[in-house]
Protein backbone atom coordinates (compact mmCIF):
# COMPACT_ATOMS: atom_id res chain seq x y z
CA UNK A 1 0.00 0.00 0.00
CA UNK A 2 3.07 2.27 -0.47
CA UNK A 3 3.90 2.15 3.90
CA UNK A 4 4.86 0.15 6.58
CA UNK A 5 1.65 0.73 8.35
CA UNK A 6 -0.55 -2.24 9.96
CA UNK A 7 -3.97 -2.73 9.12
CA UNK A 8 -6.60 -4.82 10.77
CA UNK A 9 -8.96 -4.60 7.74
CA UNK A 10 -8.63 -5.48 4.57
CA UNK A 11 -7.26 -2.57 2.37
CA UNK A 12 -6.70 -2.60 -1.52
CA UNK A 13 -3.20 -2.76 -3.20
CA UNK A 14 -3.65 -0.55 -6.86
CA UNK A 15 -1.48 -1.89 -9.63
CA UNK A 16 0.03 0.34 -12.46
CA UNK A 17 -2.19 0.81 -15.36
CA UNK A 18 -5.43 -0.60 -13.65
CA UNK A 19 -4.16 -4.26 -14.14
CA UNK A 20 -5.54 -6.77 -12.20
CA UNK A 21 -4.70 -9.52 -10.59
CA UNK A 22 -4.64 -13.20 -11.50
CA UNK A 23 -3.06 -15.02 -8.89
CA UNK A 24 -1.35 -14.26 -5.52
CA UNK A 25 1.30 -15.76 -3.23
CA UNK A 26 2.47 -15.02 0.27
CA UNK A 27 5.50 -15.49 1.99
CA UNK A 28 6.97 -15.26 5.43
CA UNK A 29 7.26 -11.76 4.85
CA UNK A 30 6.93 -10.68 1.10
CA UNK A 31 3.74 -10.97 -1.22
CA UNK A 32 4.29 -11.45 -5.47
CA UNK A 33 0.93 -11.37 -7.56
CA UNK A 34 0.21 -12.41 -11.34
CA UNK A 35 -1.39 -10.16 -13.46
CA UNK A 36 -3.54 -9.95 -16.01
CA UNK A 37 -0.95 -9.02 -18.39
CA UNK A 38 1.22 -12.25 -16.95
CA UNK A 39 3.79 -9.81 -15.39
CA UNK A 40 4.68 -10.07 -11.92
CA UNK A 41 5.36 -8.00 -9.10
CA UNK A 42 6.22 -8.61 -5.77
CA UNK A 43 6.69 -6.37 -2.24
CA UNK A 44 7.55 -6.56 1.05
CA UNK A 45 10.93 -8.00 3.09
CA UNK A 46 13.86 -8.05 0.67
CA UNK A 47 16.89 -9.09 2.85
CA UNK A 48 17.76 -12.36 0.62
CA UNK A 49 16.39 -10.77 -2.78
CA UNK A 50 12.73 -12.62 -2.41
CA UNK A 51 11.51 -9.61 -4.50
CA UNK A 52 13.23 -10.56 -7.70
CA UNK A 53 13.90 -6.85 -8.14
CA UNK A 54 17.75 -7.25 -8.54
CA UNK A 55 18.63 -5.64 -4.86
CA UNK A 56 17.75 -6.70 -1.13
CA UNK A 57 16.05 -3.47 -0.48
CA UNK A 58 12.50 -3.75 1.29
CA UNK A 59 9.76 -2.54 -0.87
CA UNK A 60 6.44 -1.41 0.17
CA UNK A 61 4.44 -1.37 -2.87
CA UNK A 62 4.26 -3.27 -5.93
CA UNK A 63 6.99 -3.55 -8.17
CA UNK A 64 8.01 -5.47 -11.62
CA UNK A 65 9.80 -8.70 -11.29
CA UNK A 66 12.14 -9.06 -14.92
CA UNK A 67 11.58 -12.80 -15.16
CA UNK A 68 12.22 -12.76 -18.98
CA UNK A 69 8.79 -14.24 -20.23
CA UNK A 70 4.90 -14.64 -19.39
CA UNK A 71 3.98 -15.67 -16.07
CA UNK A 72 1.22 -18.14 -15.10
CA UNK A 73 2.24 -19.10 -11.32
CA UNK A 74 3.95 -17.73 -8.42
CA UNK A 75 4.81 -19.59 -4.91
CA UNK A 76 6.47 -17.26 -2.04
CA UNK A 77 8.07 -19.04 0.78
CA UNK A 78 9.87 -18.07 3.70
CA UNK A 79 12.77 -16.08 1.99
CA UNK A 80 12.54 -17.33 -1.82
CA UNK A 81 9.92 -17.38 -4.55
CA UNK A 82 9.66 -19.52 -7.70
CA UNK A 83 7.60 -18.42 -10.83
CA UNK A 84 6.41 -21.18 -13.18
CA UNK A 85 6.59 -19.54 -17.10
CA UNK A 86 4.01 -19.78 -19.75
CA UNK A 87 6.64 -22.41 -21.53
CA UNK A 88 6.82 -24.51 -18.56
CA UNK A 89 9.98 -23.03 -17.64
CA UNK A 90 10.59 -22.40 -14.16
CA UNK A 91 12.51 -19.54 -12.29
CA UNK A 92 13.33 -19.00 -8.60
CA UNK A 93 15.40 -16.25 -6.59
CA UNK A 94 15.81 -15.15 -3.17
CA UNK A 95 17.46 -17.10 -0.07
CA UNK A 96 19.03 -20.11 -0.94
CA UNK A 97 20.91 -21.45 2.34
CA UNK A 98 19.32 -24.81 1.79
CA UNK A 99 19.34 -25.08 -1.53
CA UNK A 100 15.93 -23.98 -2.45
CA UNK A 101 16.54 -22.30 -5.45
CA UNK A 102 17.06 -25.46 -7.67
CA UNK A 103 20.36 -24.12 -8.64
CA UNK A 104 22.98 -26.53 -7.84
CA UNK A 105 24.66 -24.69 -5.14
CA UNK A 106 23.64 -22.52 -2.07
CA UNK A 107 24.35 -19.18 -2.88
CA UNK A 108 21.14 -16.74 -2.63
CA UNK A 109 19.70 -14.93 -6.15
CA UNK A 110 18.19 -11.62 -5.80
CA UNK A 111 17.11 -12.03 -9.84
CA UNK A 112 14.96 -14.81 -11.35
CA UNK A 113 17.26 -17.66 -12.21
CA UNK A 114 16.26 -20.62 -14.35
CA UNK A 115 15.74 -24.52 -12.27
CA UNK A 116 16.97 -27.22 -15.03
CA UNK A 117 13.81 -28.97 -15.03
CA UNK A 118 11.66 -29.19 -18.40
CA UNK A 119 7.80 -29.27 -18.76
CA UNK A 120 6.99 -28.39 -15.36
CA UNK A 121 3.26 -28.03 -14.29
CA UNK A 122 3.00 -27.15 -10.76
CA UNK A 123 4.99 -25.94 -8.49
CA UNK A 124 4.68 -24.66 -4.54
CA UNK A 125 7.48 -24.12 -2.39
CA UNK A 126 7.97 -24.13 1.22
CA UNK A 127 9.72 -22.57 3.85
CA UNK A 128 13.40 -23.77 2.82
CA UNK A 129 12.02 -26.62 0.60
CA UNK A 130 10.58 -26.18 -2.92
CA UNK A 131 8.27 -29.04 -5.04
CA UNK A 132 7.05 -28.78 -8.83
CA UNK A 133 5.83 -31.49 -11.32
CA UNK A 134 6.36 -32.17 -14.68
CA UNK A 135 4.14 -32.34 -17.49
CA UNK A 136 5.10 -36.46 -17.54
CA UNK A 137 3.74 -36.16 -13.73
CA UNK A 138 7.33 -36.56 -12.04
CA UNK A 139 7.34 -35.32 -8.45
CA UNK A 140 10.59 -33.27 -7.81
CA UNK A 141 11.50 -31.49 -4.59
CA UNK A 142 14.54 -29.56 -3.32
CA UNK A 143 16.14 -27.67 -0.80
CA UNK A 144 15.94 -28.33 3.23
CA UNK A 145 15.28 -31.75 4.26
CA UNK A 146 16.42 -32.28 7.66
CA UNK A 147 12.44 -33.64 8.31
CA UNK A 148 12.45 -35.50 4.85
CA UNK A 149 10.12 -33.04 2.87
CA UNK A 150 12.17 -33.59 -0.62
CA UNK A 151 11.20 -37.06 -0.34
CA UNK A 152 14.24 -38.90 -1.40
CA UNK A 153 14.37 -41.20 2.07
CA UNK A 154 16.96 -38.90 3.14
CA UNK A 155 17.73 -36.05 5.10
CA UNK A 156 20.17 -35.10 3.82
CA UNK A 157 19.94 -31.37 1.79
CA UNK A 158 19.38 -31.11 -2.40
CA UNK A 159 20.25 -28.16 -4.19
CA UNK A 160 19.20 -29.44 -7.45
CA UNK A 161 15.53 -30.95 -8.37
CA UNK A 162 15.83 -34.59 -7.00
CA UNK A 163 13.22 -37.06 -8.78
CA UNK A 164 10.69 -38.43 -5.36
CA UNK A 165 9.17 -42.33 -6.46
CA UNK A 166 5.68 -42.86 -6.37
CA UNK A 167 5.57 -46.17 -7.32
CA UNK A 168 5.22 -47.15 -10.94
CA UNK A 169 1.75 -46.74 -11.47
CA UNK A 170 1.38 -43.19 -9.65
CA UNK A 171 2.00 -39.80 -11.23
CA UNK A 172 1.07 -36.10 -9.32
CA UNK A 173 -0.66 -33.63 -11.28
CA UNK A 174 -0.22 -30.96 -8.14
CA UNK A 175 1.88 -30.11 -5.64
CA UNK A 176 1.56 -28.74 -1.83
CA UNK A 177 5.00 -27.81 0.30
CA UNK A 178 4.30 -26.67 3.70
Amino acid sequence: IGSNSDSSTPVTVSFSGGKKVLAISTGAAHTCAVLDDRSLQCWGENGDGQLGIGTSSDINSPSEVNVGGYVVAVSAGGSHTCALMVNQDLKCWGGNSQGQLGSGDQVSQNSPTSVVLAEVISIDVGGEHSCAVNLSRTLHCWGANSDGQVGDGTTSTATSPTMVSLGSSLGAISVSAG
